[in-house]
C-alpha cells in the first residue's frame, strides 16, 4: 500500500505542516484543490523552463497562533479577534519558491491555472521578492504585490 501522506506526485502532506514552534504540533490540514493546482503550477512551469523544476512551499497551513506570530513579523494588521481571515489558516494557501526560475514566469503560469486564476495570487518584495502567495479562496479574485 502507498504512502497515504502523499498528496500528488511531487507533493507530500509534511511540506504543507505548519512551522509554529508553540502551537498546534505541526498539523497540516491542506485543500487537496490547492495542491493539484501546485502540481499543475509544477508541471506547466517545467515544461516551460525546459527542465524538472521544484516547488519548495516555504508555508503552507499556519494555525490562527503561527499566523499572528507571522503577521506580527511581517507588520500587517490584526483584527480585534486576534486574527486576519488569512487564507492560510484554512489549509487553502501557500506560499512558495522555484529555485531558479524567474517569478515572472511562475507568477504568469499561475494566471493560467483556474484555481489559481480564480483565488489570490500575491508577490512580495525586497528579500521576500521570489515567493509568491497562491490560494484557492472562493470569495472572489485578490492580487497585490508587497
Amino acid at each position: 500500500m502507498g504512502d497515504l501522506d502523499q498528496l500528488t506526485r511531487n507533493f507530500h502532506r509534511r511540506e504543507f505542516a505548519c512551522r509554529g514552534d508553540c502551537c498546534c504540533g505541526h498539523s497540516a490540514p491542506i485543500n487537496l484543490t490547492l495542491v493539484h493546482g501546485l502540481q499543475l503550477l509544477r508541471d506547466w512551469v517545467s515544461l516551460r523552463a525546459g527542465r524538472d523544476v521544484r516547488i519548495i512551499v516555504t508555508s503552507g497551513f499556519r494555525c490562527v497562533t503561527h499566523d499572528r506570530e507571522v503577521a506580527q513579523i511581517v507588520g500587517k494588521m490584526v483584527g480585534a479577534d486576534g486574527g486576519r481571515r488569512s487564507q492560510h489558516c484554512f489549509g487553502l494557501a501557500a506560499d512558495i519558491v522555484v529555485g531558479g526560475v524567474d517569478p515572472d514566469l511562475v507568477q504568469s503560469v499561475a494566471e493560467e491555472i483556474g484555481v489559481f486564476r480564480g483565488g489570490g495570487i500575491g508577490r512580495y518584495s525586497g528579500a521576500r521578492a521570489d515567493m509568491i502567495h497562491l490560494d484557492v479562496r472562493t470569495e472572489g479574485r485578490a492580487r497585490w504585490t508587497g
